[in-house]
């Protein structure tokens, strides 16, 4: 069992590129994770987990282990838009400035919006 996300990268024209996470998405991981990569970095990524059905976790030491079309699609959809609950349970998007945004998915109530968050939560 994962702790499942949605990883995205804001790109220049205003858009956004992403992929599905099976592992370790909890913010105390996941925040540290993207924040200490380059934008480049986390772009590179989600492009080669996008070919390969998603990425099944991203570790400080190992690195990045991809789904091979294991674990789900990738998506081209814009994340501040995503308001329903989820069968993920955070969404991360990378900005262009390097800073990490995230938001808990799996208790969104239809028609609130769920906030962001720009740090790493103290306690979950």
């Amino acid at each position: 069992m994962g702790t499942r996300s949605h990883i995205y990268i804001e790109i220049e024209d205003g858009g956004f590129l992403g992929t599905y996470c099976q592992f370790d998405g909890y913010p105390s991981h996941m925040f540290p994770q993207l924040t200490d990569r380059s934008h480049d970095e986390v772009y590179s990524i989600i492009v080669k987990g996008q070919t390969r059905g998603g990425i099944s976790g991203i570790h400080p030491t190992r690195g990045v282990d991809f789904g091979d079309a294991e674990y789900g699609p990738s998506f081209l959809f814009n994340p501040m838009d995503y308001l329903e609950s989820s069968p993920v349970n955070y969404v991360y998007v990378k900005r262009l400035d390097g800073s990490v945004l995230w938001r808990e998915t799996r208790n969104a109530v239809s028609g609130e919006p769920m906030p962001w968050f720009n740090e790493m939560p103290e306690e979950e």
